[in-house]
Parts: structure tokens; sequence; C-alpha cells
């Protein structure tokens, strides 16, 4: 059996049972921090953002990739084969860099099994509940806070939780009032929980809402909660869906 090292680090959102696609393997942190932590190793695997992929001697190298890369040529200077983990991505990816292999996540079913209570929000009672997360993307918030004051209005029963870390009630003030609708103190009502949930909270939150926002063209993990709670789910790309069941 060959001795496989499995690479994440700290802002790694995929699910833990990624790691079940290898038989054998050692997790460390990213960076590496010892010398001699790739010796003797046959296959290095990076399931980290590909801005972070790197080189260590001459084993083979994989990269996972969850998302289509900002700059073509980046990710694959630096291994010798992709995993993509859509069609999406694996109809992307240029050939001519190495092998590409469709390895789509794998989910332990399980979680949505069990039950996750969050705190209770009396905003939220009575209301069918949207829900965005975005930890990377500020400009998608705006969008989406946009969207949900200029289709609803104050007397509708819905709401919107935004978890993210991103934004501030000051610039959020300023939306309103960019959009002059309303005074900024009569707009719908919406929840914002700015701190990084750890998985359970995570699962509770996405249990809590009612529909899921995706405002991206790639998977994720909350996209990933949505169905396994069986949630209805809005998103820009309504071939997610049919890509993520595609064999290569």
């Amino acid at each position: 059996m060959k001795k496989i090292l499995y690479i994440e680090d700290s802002n790694n959102s995929h699910p833990e049972d990624f790691k079940c696609l290898c038989d054998n393997f050692d997790v460390v942190d990213y960076p590496p921090t010892k010398d001699n932590e790739f010796d003797n190793v046959d296959l290095v695997i990076q399931n980290c953002h590909y801005s972070r992929w790197a080189r260590y001697g001459t084993m083979k190298h994989v990269g996972y990739l969850d998302v289509i890369p900002e700059n073509y040529y980046v990710p694959f200077n630096t291994v010798d084969e992709i995993w993509a983990s859509n069609m999406e991505i694996y109809d992307w990816a240029p050939r001519f860099y190495g092998e590409i292999k469709y390895v789509p996540h794998i989910v332990d079913t399980t979680l949505y099994e069990k039950d996750y209570k969050f705190q209770e929000i009396p905003e939220l009672l009575g209301t069918f509940c949207f829900l965005y997360t975005s930890f990377d993307d500020k400009d998608s918030i705006e969008t989406v806070l946009r969207a949900y004051w200029t289709e609803f209005d104050p007397t509708e029963p819905v709401s919107l939780i935004i978890n993210s870390n991103l934004i501030s009630r000051e610039e959020i003030d300023a939306i309103k009032a960019s959009m002059g609708l309303y005074d900024k103190s009569v707009y719908q009502k919406f929840i914002l929980i700015d701190t990084k949930p750890v998985l359970e909270q995570e699962l509770a939150i996405h249990k809590l809402a009612d529909c899921y926002i995706n405002s991206t063209d790639n998977y994720n993990n909350g996209l990933i909660h949505a169905v396994g709670f069986n949630k209805q789910i809005i998103s820009n790309n309504n071939d997610l869906g049919n890509n993520y069941n595609r064999t290569s």
C-alpha cells in the first residue's frame, strides 16, 4: 500500500469524508512544519485552495480542484494530476497539463439525519427563511441584499440570514440609502451572523433555513448541505445538479 500525504489547511471547506478516497494517508497542517515530512511519501494530495498548492520533492502530486481558477495557468504548474470535483471543471480543465480525473465530493449523508438546534431568533418565527453564506465574495452579498429588498416589501412573511464576516452594518445602511425604497429602519429585516461557524453550527443554520441561495457557478459546502437537508435552492447556474450527477 502506498503512503499518501494528504494536505489541507485551516480554511479548507470540503467535507472530511473526502479523505476516504485514500486508502492510507497522513494529514499535516499546511504548510509543512517538519523537514522530513515528505520522506518516504509516494503521493501528495493537496485539498486546499489552488493558490496554496506547492511542489515538494519528486513524488507525484495531485491537486483537488473545486473552483475554476481565475488564473488559467497557475494551478497546473505545481501538480501532475487534477482531480475535478464536478464535470463542469472536468470539461474546462485543459487536458495537455497532465491527467485529469472526475472525483466528486464524498459526503457522509448521516450528517443530515441528526438533529441540530440553532439559537431561537424571534425575527425568523413564522417566516420563510432564505440563507446566504459567503466568506470570499463581498460583492455577491450586496447583490443578494438588493434582490431581497427589491423583491419583498416589509409586510411579507419572509426573512434572510446572511452568514459572512465581509460586510458591516454601516455598509448595509449605505446600501439601503442607495436603494432609497424606504426609511432605512423600515426595510425587510434580515439576520447578520458575522462569524464563520464550526461544522455543527453551519449545519444548524442550514437546517433552520427554508431556502439556500447559491450565487457561484461552482460547488460549495452550502450547496451540499442544502441538498442534504432537502431544502429549496436558488442558483444562478441551473446545470449544477445535472453536472454533479454526470460521469466521465
